[in-house]
């Protein structure tokens, strides 16, 4: 197999990876591949492969002429793209274009496959635009739309759900076997590492990790949570009697502790994608604010994986958070600090749409609901069936504070999870990895429900 990578990412580096993970398998199954993507990009591939990396710019005029004659030299059998997102926001400006009508119009005279990988759930939303003439019309609707019934949709997973979804379009992949594997030394030589020698085996890891382009954005929208995160996490865990050691990790920030604090934060700029594996493997929870991260759905079967989110606006948490108590005063500060910092997001700092907030969880004044609320989620954004994991309100008081007691303490939080996660992993190791998938596609033509439209002769 011959296969041209298409990857455009500016700020976040979780699309190329999965990428140059399906690139590799390509490669070590004796197959070709080549990578065209923005410069960020480029950092990852052309560690290892520069004769394969050819670099994008901001004109879409150079970028066009690199990709056709990439085309033209190396013939690949499919090109896949990681992104679309000059068909999913036509009207912003991006650091690396590469798509407008006429290269819609030139692709569909080859032949070439074109695959596209939905990270999540973007093809409701394709569909949705092409309905829509405001929105496709730059684009040019009909050509747009025939371009889309070509275009052929593969699910990573873990993150998506591997088994058969009815009305989804897309073929489920395995980016890689889970659960990965770790043996006795090497976690205990990752936790030593960061709770010390002398560490007990009842002291407890937590990852926190985020994406760097998630800091970024709150930089650039002045949204201080961050600055407040340790004390918020300090008062959810101040009722578990063991010592507890945070391992936060990024290149944009750090997390504080609040003073006379039991509480040990460790700073961490990014680890080696081994490193940062085994430190996975070795927490005890998995604390994150993304809940599409690739590292919670990887954590699937090994280590509960928690997304701290908000699905409140600052008068309803004023009007339910107890006066003059901490909560209060973080908010208060933040919104002190930034007006308007204090909204629903599911991935922070991106503002939640009503489809996103279907499942809101329990305020301090509400009356919390016991370990039947407790089961997993296995629903993403509202939209996407996924891997189980855990989500918590990030302002949610007394609620947010036993569950993190429950799910670092009582046996039965594990009890309760194990059942979906081992369900879910069955049914990852029955679906195809990512090059037999290609294969497929290359090979068949009776997939045509798993294009991003459905063709008119289905």
């Amino acid at each position: 197999m011959r296969a041209l990578f298409i990857s455009q990412p500016a700020r976040a580096y979780g699309e190329i990876n999965v990428v140059m993970a399906l690139a590799e398998a390509i490669l070590a199954a004796s197959g070709e591949a080549w990578f065209l993507v923005s410069p960020l990009a480029a950092k990852i591939s052309a560690i290892k492969y520069p004769d394969r990396t050819f670099e994008l710019n901001g004109y879409i005029f150079d970028n066009q002429v690199k990709f056709w004659r990439i085309v033209k030299k190396m013939r690949p059998d499919v090109i896949v793209f990681s992104a679309f997102h000059e068909i999913l926001r036509p009207n912003r400006k991006l650091d690396c274009p590469l798509v407008d009508i006429q290269w819609l119009h030139d692709a569909l005279e080859i032949k070439t496959p074109f695959v596209f990988i939905d990270f999540i759930a973007h093809v409701p939303i394709m569909t949705e635009i092409v309905s829509c003439d405001a929105c496709s019309s730059r684009l040019g609707g009909t050509v747009l739309r025939t371009f889309l019934e070509k275009l052929w949709v593969i699910l990573p997973c873990p993150l998506n759900e591997p088994a058969r979804v009815d009305g989804r379009r897309g073929l489920p992949y395995r980016i890689a076997p889970l659960p990965y594997e770790q043996n006795d030394i090497q976690r205990m030589t990752m936790r030593s590492r960061f709770l010390g020698e002398n560490a007990s085996s009842d002291d407890i890891l937590i990852l926190r990790s985020g994406s760097n382009w998630q800091s970024i954005l709150a930089e650039d929208y002045g949204i201080p949570l961050y600055s407040h995160l340790g004390t918020l996490l300090n008062f959810y865990l101040a009722g578990v009697d063991k010592n507890i050691t945070i391992v936060s990790i990024s290149d944009r920030h750090e997390l504080i502790a609040p003073p006379g604090s039991k509480l040990r934060i460790v700073n961490c700029r990014n680890l080696p994608p081994f490193d940062y594996e085994q430190l996975v493997l070795a927490a005890d929870l998995i604390i994150t604010d993304n809940e599409i991260g690739y590292t919670l759905a990887a954590s699937v079967g090994r280590v509960p994986g928690l997304v701290l989110v908000n699905s409140y606006t600052i008068e309803d948490l004023l009007d339910s958070i107890k006066p003059a108590g901490l909560l209060w005063k973080v908010v208060l500060e933040m919104e002190r600090q930034r007006p308007g910092s204090v909204y629903p997001y599911r991935i922070f700092p991106l503002l939640a749409d009503s489809n996103e907030l279907c499942n809101k969880g329990p305020l301090e004044a509400g009356q919390y609901q016991g370990l039947a609320s407790l089961v997993p989620e296995t629903i993403r954004l509202g939209r996407m069936p996924s891997s189980p994991f855990y989500r918590a309100e990030i302002f949610g008081g007394r609620p947010t504070r036993i569950f993190l007691e429950w799910l670092l303490l009582d046996p039965e939080s594990k009890e309760l999870s194990s059942k979906l996660e081992s369900e879910y992993l069955s049914r990852l190791a029955q679906i195809d990895d990512g090059v037999h998938v290609l294969e497929r596609i290359l090979d068949l033509d009776d997939l045509g429900r798993h294009t991003v439209l459905q063709r008119p002769d289905r």
